[in-house]
């Protein structure tokens, strides 16, 4: 009698394992120093546990579980000793942010977003505050067009163009080495054009009045 009661004994203790070994739960509490959150798994709340990450080597990656957030407990020997937390789960409070296998989205609580639709091949990142890019080398921008919608743009440093420039709203140059402005080639303008300062040119200075640079008077 004590051999079966010591065998349902056993078998009762390996089905709650069984049972425990995978289990979905909400995040009750979270120690982000230590890298742990405690999970509500129906009728009770685990220890303090780690959380399961992408890299966590000479590359690691950090995007921590927070309160409210329905996640997976992954427990191997059915007890929670030993045990970690899983993948994210949606719920009926935070819900699916797409109904496409076309898109990628990352979309963070402040309103933040970042969006791949492999479909049309865009990208497009929303940012509420500003964004910095640092690169240790030469940076490439390769496109068939490209704008900037700016009401103020700064260039710190030189800037060479290769191809035409063109000013629709009046341009306004000052500096350069003596504080000059040099222009090598012939320059071809329409409209008005204010000097500041004197004309030096090695060439002929014509204008459809028939005034020059080597006129008398």
């Amino acid at each position: 009698m004590s051999d079966l009661v010591d065998l349902e004994r056993r078998i009762g203790d390996l089905e709650r394992r069984l049972a425990n070994m995978v289990r979905a739960g909400t995040v009750v509490a979270a120690d982000y120093g230590a890298g742990k959150v405690r999970v509500l798994c129906d009728d009770f709340t685990t220890g303090w546990l780690p959380w399961k990450t992408r890299r966590a080597g000479g590359d690691i990656d950090w995007w921590a579980p927070e309160v409210g957030e329905q996640v997976e407990v992954l427990s191997p020997s059915g007890l929670t000793e030993g045990a970690w937390v899983g993948a994210a789960l949606y719920s009926d409070q935070f819900s699916e942010p797409e109904a496409s296998p076309d898109r990628h989205t990352i979309r963070y609580k402040n309103g933040d977003s970042i969006v791949h639709d492999r479909a049309d091949g865009s990208y497009v990142i929303t940012l509420a505050g500003p964004a910095t890019i640092n690169a240790g080398g030469p940076a490439l921008i390769k496109t068939p067009h490209a704008t900037i919608d700016a009401k103020d743009t700064d260039c710190k440093g030189n800037l060479t163009v290769d191809g035409k420039f063109t000013g629709k709203g009046g341009m306004a140059l000052s500096g350069g080495a003596g504080a000059t402005m040099q222009i090598q080639g012939a320059m071809s303008m329409k409209g008005r054009l204010d000097v500041d300062g004197d004309v030096a040119a090695t060439g002929t200075i014509m204008d459809a009045g028939g005034n020059s640079n080597h006129h008398s008077h």
